[in-house]
Order: C-alpha cells, then sequence, then structure tokens
C-alpha cells in the first residue's frame, strides 16, 4: 500500500509540473486559430477590393502594356 501511495503521489508530482506545458500549448493554439482567423477577414477584404483601386494607376499602365504587347 504504501509502494502505491508514494507512485501515487510521483505521478500526481510530474503531472502538475506538466500542466503548465499543456496549458501553454492551450493558448497557443488558440493563439493561431485568431491569426488564422484575422489572415481570413483580410483576405476576404482585400479580394473584394477593384484591382484598380487596389494597385492604383499601375493597373491601368499595366493592362493597356499586355494590350500593347498583344498587337
Amino acid at each position: 500500500m504504501n509502494k502505491t501511495n508514494a507512485l501515487v503521489d510521483d505521478i500526481n508530482g510530474k503531472v502538475k509540473r506538466t500542466d503548465p506545458l499543456f496549458t501553454a500549448i492551450g493558448d497557443l493554439g488558440l493563439t493561431v486559430s485568431d491569426v488564422n482567423h484575422s489572415t481570413r477577414s483580410l483576405a476576404t477584404r482585400v479580394s473584394s477590393i477593384k484591382p484598380a483601386r487596389t494597385l492604383g494607376g499601375f493597373y491601368l499602365l499595366e493592362k493597356r502594356f499586355y494590350q500593347e504587347r498583344k498587337k
């Protein structure tokens, strides 16, 4: 019985020492999830902007350049 109690105490001590590790891993997972959500949101907003607005006058210059090269 003493060996069992000692083993249980040892396991409980080791579990207490690893708890912060798993808490940190869980927090990291939440942070990664938040970053993914923010990235998706940003990508959605950027992709909904018209190219001429996104790139300013460069879009029009590029379009004209490619049209002239096709001729």
